[in-house]
């Protein structure tokens, strides 16, 4: 038999060379169909000043173009200007030639373009005029005075109140400003009032001969006039500007698309062509069979019946749309024909349209071929690579390779990468969308479908050959997430099988439980009768085992508490039950010794440190007697002076030493009498206070107390918690900042029924605080840790220990170098 042979590995410099190949061949063929796509679009500017853009489909350029939507959607942008220009000649023409002597009245002409509302004044000019003043633009002169005065200029004789320069008693920058609209307000103005007006100055005279001045009767009819004559003056100047740009586009000479539109006005009809054809005299009938003949694309519509003849594909509610815009020229008997010369001899919209559409996509085939094989060319490649992939030569023998990114489950992966696939696909929708609009241009469309194709790509090369590594591994289901959720499955069905015994006291039972149950049922009503008696008993059952567990988390409770001599009857408990409570019996057993060993130790250290410190105190008081007489006697020389008084105060802080140690025995061990009685604590801190008080001034320390007026009376043992003040004031003699305020405050607290008196000191320590609260009051430890200051580090110890025994409480608070302790102690009741 052959032994199956491995792939030879691919070496890296010529695997890296073919993923730069496929990762260029892949962007070849994008950039291959990008270029397709572009080229499927149209871009022009068209004569009626809109740019259009349109993209023309491949199979689509095998219809007429007559029939495609670049034609539609050019015709029905020049029918809309056509519209426009027609309803512009109106206006101007008088029998189908410009009128420069045409009548217009100024203020029909701004109600009927809605730029002013009600019936007022009104004023004839010529066209012309109208056209040249729109052109030339509008001076002003301004004259000042009262609205009486300014109301004289409309009587007939402004000329014995205008001075000779033009103005009305005078010309300047007047500081009331014009009130505009002050008829149409019904504001009354005051007679002493002055007012500003703009008196607009006549370029041109009205048909009549008359100045705007003298068509109005007062200043709210001239405002009104002014208003009518700029806008139909400025609105005439433009519609004319416009008529002359679209009569040359819309010339038959320039233009494929010939148009003859019936306006009635007053009674007779009008006719607007740009047509050598006579359409007058003729029926509608005799006009929609000529327009027919002329041959190519036609419409005739009747928009009184909303009825449209055409060859082409328009609806009538787009011509209705188109004319409802002119409601006011084209009404009731309006008729349009547009129709299309399809030899198209004229160079306008639709021959620009048909030529571009025909030159669309030159090199569609060819492209979407190179597009084709560089595609064939990266497969094939992918494919070679396949095989090869995740495997290394080493010495003899071919092994499998894996990458660290390979230990990440697959579908982790796959979703990493895919949100970037997901996120460039919409992109490039983006894209597509902006270039369909115009909104980017032609060269920066295949650099970004360059770009986005090839980080595409790369994501989706990383994550296939991952795929292939695994496989080759033999590692793909191990790295997947369905790998590890059904792995902890099957550890959850093991761990089951293996608590069987679990299982068989809890499930099993409950199971057979109720098949009885339904076995009973099922038996009819003598069995639902047996199905009830077998329920109480099993409740029954249920209720004497959770009655002997409650009995046990009762015991449990009763040792937590400390009675470690309690024991739980055993004698009725049975299974798990009796098991658990002689566990909880040999705890308590085992509590019991383990505490009355801790007490014969506390007790034997105690003793020791008494013993001690009373071998100690026999020699030290010796010392210390013999130190106090020496210091009696006349001693001249200094030096020995000065060692009796180093010996005087180490002595003293020795015997200090032993004492709080004795001290902080007893209390620990319980060995201390307290004679409770009711003490003034308002009054034992002012004492306090005051024996401290010199102390306090030698370290310059400045006491602000906020104490109450009247007394706070607690029950404790004055003796003792005069040593706790005592403790509490030495440290803050000792290991106060220099120099700084101590605050010393004391107060009634009510908590909810109880009433209580809270006393706090606060000082700012002379060294850093690195320690945490609850370490200051053990033993031996002091805020001073270089220990240049005196102090045995059992102080805070011992108020702590004495405060709880007396029923209060001892905290300490710290904040930076903000050092605070507090005294709780409940308020004894009269």
């Amino acid at each position: 038999m052959k032994k199956k042979s491995h792939v030879k590995p691919i070496g890296n410099a010529k695997r890296e060379i073919l993923l730069f190949a496929e990762r260029i061949l892949v962007v070849i063929a994008v950039l291959c169909l990008s270029f397709v796509f572009m080229n499927s679009f149209l871009n022009m500017q068209t004569s009626y000043g809109a740019f259009y853009h349109s993209q023309v489909s491949v199979l689509e350029r095998n219809e007429a173009y007559e029939d495609q939507e670049v034609f539609r959607d050019l015709m029905l942008g020049n029918m809309q200007q056509i519209v426009d220009f027609v309803t512009i000649r109106h206006q101007l023409e008088t029998d189908g030639a410009y009128d420069t002597d045409k009548m217009i009245n100024i203020s029909e002409y701004a109600i009927k373009a809605g730029a002013a509302s009600g019936e007022g004044a009104t004023a004839v000019y010529s066209l012309d005029d109208l056209v040249k003043w729109g052109n030339y633009g509008f001076s002003y002169k301004t004259v000042v005075g009262t609205w009486e005065e300014l109301n004289l200029l409309f009587k007939g004789n402004s000329a014995t109140y205008v001075n000779e320069d033009g103005s009305f008693m005078e010309i300047k920058n007047a500081e009331t400003q014009i009130r505009e609209d002050a008829g149409s307000l019904g504001l009354a103005p005051s007679e002493k009032d002055k007012y500003a007006m703009e008196i607009l100055v006549d370029r041109y005279k009205t048909v009549n001969g008359k100045s705007l001045m003298e068509c109005a009767s007062n200043v709210e009819e001239y405002e009104y006039l002014k208003d009518n004559l700029e806008y139909a003056a400025v609105s005439l100047f433009e519609n004319y500007t416009e008529y002359m740009r679209l009569t040359e586009v819309y010339d038959s000479a320039n233009t494929n698309i010939g148009y003859c539109l019936r306006i009635p006005s007053d009674d007779r009809m009008i006719y607007y062509t740009n047509s050598d054809i006579n359409f007058r005299n003729k029926s509608v009938d005799e006009i929609t069979s000529t327009v027919k003949g002329l041959g190519g694309k036609f419409l005739y519509f009747n928009p009184d019946k909303v009825q449209l003849s055409t060859n082409t594909e328009f609806q009538s509610s787009q011509l209705r749309a188109m004319l409802k815009e002119h409601g006011t020229t084209f009404r009731d008997d309006s008729r349009v024909w547009f129709w299309v010369d399809t030899a198209y001899p004229a160079a306008d919209d639709l021959y620009v349209g048909r030529e571009m559409v025909w030159q669309i996509m030159p090199y569609y085939w060819q492209l979407l071929g190179g597009a084709g094989v560089a595609l064939l060319l990266a497969v094939w490649i992918l494919c070679y690579l396949t095989p090869k992939e995740g495997y290394i030569q080493s010495e003899d023998r071919i092994l499998p390779r894996t990458k660290r990114s390979d230990r990440f489950p697959l579908e982790l992966w796959v979703i990493l990468a895919g949100i970037p696939e997901v996120f460039l696909g919409m992109l490039t929708l983006q894209l597509i969308r902006a270039y369909s609009n115009g909104s980017i241009g032609y060269a920066w469309l295949p650099v970004a479908f360059g770009g986005i194709v090839f980080v595409a790509n790369e994501l989706f090369v990383r994550g296939y050959f991952s795929v292939i590594r695994r496989i080759h591994s033999k590692i793909l289901w191990r790295t997947t997430f369905a790998c590890f959720l059904l792995d902890r499955i099957r550890r959850f069905c093991v761990n089951t099988y293996r608590n069987g015994g679990l299982v068989s006291r809890t499930w099993i039972p409950y199971l057979i439980f109720l098949m009885v149950n339904l076995i009973l049922v099922l038996l009819g009503l003598g069995g639902i009768i047996g199905a009830f008696l077998l329920d109480i008993l099993v409740g029954v059952y249920l209720y004497r085992d959770r009655r002997d567990r409650i009995r046990i988390v009762e015991g449990i409770e009763s040792i937590k508490k400390g009675e470690v001599h309690y024991r739980i009857d055993t004698e009725r408990l049975h299974g798990d039950n009796l098991v658990l409570a002689e566990s909880v019996n040999s705890i308590g057993i085992g509590i019991r010794k383990a505490v009355e060993t801790s007490m014969k130790d506390e007790k034997m250290k105690a003793d020791l440190i008494t013993n001690v410190s009373h071998d100690i105190k026999t020699p030290l008081t010796s010392i210390i007697t013999y130190v106090d007489l020496m210091k009696r006697e006349n001693i001249e020389n200094e030096k020995v002076r000065n060692y009796l008084e180093v010996l005087d105060s180490k002595s003293q802080r020795l015997k200090q030493l032993t004492d709080d140690l004795v001290e902080a025995s007893r209390i620990s061990s319980g060995n201390i009498h307290l004679q409770m009685e009711h003490i003034n604590f308002v009054e034992l801190l002012r004492q306090a206070l005051g024996e401290f008080s010199e102390r306090f001034e030698e370290r310059k320390l400045q006491i602000v107390t906020r104490l109450p007026e009247n007394a706070l009376t607690v029950e404790a043992d004055s003796r003792q918690l005069w040593r706790v003040m005592e403790n509490l004031f030495q440290n803050v003699a000792k290991y106060a900042l220099e120099g700084t305020r101590v605050y010393v405050e004391t107060e009634e607290v009510t908590e909810g029924k109880a009433r209580k008196v809270v006393f706090s000191a606060k000082n700012i320590s002379s060294q850093p605080l690195d320690l945490s609260p609850e370490e200051l009051t053990e033993r031996f430890i002091r805020g001073d840790q270089s220990r240049r200051t005196e102090g045995s580090g059992l102080g805070l110890s011992i108020a702590r220990n004495l405060m709880e025994a007396q029923g209060g409480d001892l905290k300490i608070a710290l904040d930076g170098d903000l050092f605070k302790v507090i005294l709780e102690l409940p308020l004894a009741v009269e």
